[in-house]
């Protein structure tokens, strides 16, 4: 495999792989110290993150804080912390449930995200300040002994064991250029969505070793790894199984099958990842628009405002959606703005009454600072639309692949009662439904996993048609008069045609390349030029098509009369490519898919 793309397909020489979760809902991490064959035993090899700042253990929430000039001030908990004081002073900007902003096709490369206050900031900004507290703040250190704290924190004896065994037989001492960084996203996300993670990435210092960019890992193949590798599953070569990644801001639903090997079990794509912005986010915002309903726009306005009602008051929401069993009434402690007549001259008791009158009689019972609603109304109007829609989809992805025998639940979302229950009508149609132990940790174990052995992704699906714009010679009446170029030779060609390297849904093999020749018209240049396009469309022949898009360019030296140049593509979680003159020189093209 050449050398520039040999890290995205074979085992790691770093002394660490890290990998950091970056979730809508909440962040984790967690590395590990692959052994020189580069084979982690997920069991034991795996370490999570020990406490964080605001004392709280595995996975702290997706918060940001920065100042008026955009310097960090504190992430996490820690972050809400601040914040409720910074903001009596018309201070601060507070950045929540950002991530989910990337979740769109509209996105450029100065794509902005607002805070709660304050004036919007760079994407690559926000997500580099959090990935640079992640990298200095809480990961990295100059040797071990501040990883092993950070475990003996956490009072995982067995891990400290471990560990301890590790250190005793070999200096585990562990510098920020011995480590190879891995960062999730989701797998429905787009590739300019992807580029600002992996940008921000490498401008806050994520770079690995060998200065390698960080390596991207797709959330439901990070959580099959994991679920594959940990014993967790008993399944045989080429079974096939559904991966339900649930996490607090989208919902990714793939199909894989097990590859049995002698190197061990790896994992094969077998229907593109799709899914929705589903998460359990959307919960949230169903549970706060019904509050808003009720006491209208002036008191919920008001409430936003009151940062220690509101923030608690996001607290109650996370808490009941989770524990939620489908018959148990759920009662929210309703902020003191929420409930005041300094806006309106409505009571509050009136304004749930009249909710009550227009929603069909609903049982709501309202007890300053109490509000009670029934677990029907719960179940079926605030939480039943999103597991509606995750088992719609979910059938549809199974009556697609009628072979698939298991389906996984992954992440945070996955610990929901009502959910796995209703997942669990799946086991009538002899599907076996499996919830990991811990499954809001399986996607960032996995990337680990991954991160040290990428290998283990032995096949992959493409979302998009890839190829670079070429010449080819000019047919009179096939070929549009408008592409026609002549050359100084007088030769004729047709030009912006689209020669197809990777089609959209084709399988790629592990280390599978596409290489493709091609000759300079000219006797004397000096440059040549690759530009680099992708569609959703399998079949495309020229470049200026409709739902074509240049993502890339890069430019290569010649030397010699009519030398010819080597371009060759490589798909992984990304797509890759380079150019490759006679003389052996190599140029790996920097792909730009958000300008």
């Amino acid at each position: 495999m050449d050398g520039l793309f040999v890290e995205y397909t074979g085992k790691t020489t770093a002394k660490c792989v890290a990998a950091i979760d970056f979730g809508t809902s909440g962040t984790s991490y967690a590395y590990a110290f692959p052994p020189r064959n580069g084979e982690l035993n997920a069991r034991t090899d795996v370490y999570t993150n020990g406490q964080w700042e605001d004392g709280s253990t595995g996975k702290t929430k997706t918060i940001l804080l920065l100042d008026d000039e955009n310097n960090f001030i504190a992430f996490g908990g820690h972050a809400e912390n601040k914040y409720k004081v910074l903001a009596v002073h018309k201070s601060g900007k507070y950045f929540r449930f950002f991530k989910m902003q990337l979740y769109t096709e509209k996105i450029t490369g100065n794509f902005m995200i607002k805070p709660l206050d304050g004036e919007s900031v760079s994407a690559k900004l926000v997500f580099q300040r959090c990935l640079e507290y992640l990298k200095e703040g809480k990961f990295n250190s100059d040797s071990t002994n501040y990883i092993f704290t950070q475990v003996i924190d956490n009072s995982v004896i067995s891990t400290v064991i471990a560990l301890l065994k590790q250190i005793q037989m070999e200096d585990r001492k562990v510098s920020s250029s011995d480590i190879k960084w891995v960062l999730t996203v989701p797998a429905i996300w787009n590739d300019a969505a992807k580029q600002i993670m992996s940008e921000a990435a490498e401008t806050a210092g994520l770079v690995n070793v060998g200065g390698n960019r960080v390596q991207l890992a797709l959330e439901p193949e990070a959580a099959s790894l994991w679920c594959l590798r940990n014993g967790e599953l008993n399944l045989e070569h080429g079974d096939r199984y559904v991966v339900l990644d649930c996490g607090g801001g989208t919902i990714d639903v793939t199909v894989h099958e097990k590859i049995a090997g002698m190197a061990g079990d790896s994992l094969k794509e077998m229907a593109l990842a799709k899914g929705g912005d589903w998460g359990s986010t959307t919960i949230d915002r169903r549970i706060l628009r019904m509050l808003k309903d009720i006491f209208g726009n002036r008191r919920y306005n008001a409430m936003t405002e009151d940062l220690h009602g509101y923030m608690n008051l996001q607290r109650d929401i996370e808490s009941a959606k989770i524990a939620f069993d489908s018959e148990t009434d759920v009662v929210l402690n309703l902020p003191d703005t929420l409930m005041s007549q300094t806006y309106t001259e409505v009571s509050p008791e009136e304004a749930v009454e009249k909710y009550q009158n227009a929603n069909g009689n609903v049982d709501l019972i309202f007890r300053k600072p109490n509000l009670l609603i029934p677990a029907t109304y719960f179940r079926d109007k605030l939480i039943w639309p999103t597991i509606q829609q995750i088992y719609t989809h979910t059938l549809a992805v199974l009556n697609r692949n009628p072979s698939v025998s298991r389906l996984i639940l992954a992440g945070n979302f996955a610990n929901s009662r009502i959910l796995r229950d209703e997942m669990m009508k799946f086991e009538s149609r002899g599907i076996k439904v499996v919830v990991p132990h811990l499954p809001g940790e399986t996607v960032v174990k996995g990337a680990v996993l991954f991160g040290a052995n990428p290998g283990l992704i032995s096949e992959r699906l493409s979302r998009f048609t890839y190829g670079i714009g070429t010449v080819v010679p000019f047919v009179t009446g096939k070929h549009p008069e408008s592409k026609l170029i002549i050359t100084s030779f007088g030769e004729r060609f047709c030009n912006g045609v689209f020669n197809t390297f990777i089609t959209e849904g084709e399988e790629c093999v592990l280390g599978h390349t596409v290489e493709k020749p091609f000759t300079t018209l000219e006797p004397y240049q000096h440059i040549v030029g690759v530009n680099i396009y992708k569609s959703r469309r399998k079949n495309v022949t020229y470049t200026e098509e409709a739902g074509v898009t240049n993502i890339g360019r890069v430019a290569i030296r010649i030397r010699k009369p009519f030398e010819s140049v080597k371009v060759i593509m490589l798909l992984t979680t990304e797509i890759v490519a380079k150019a490759i003159n006679e003389d052996g020189e190599e140029r790996e093209v920097t792909l730009k898919f958000n300008e």
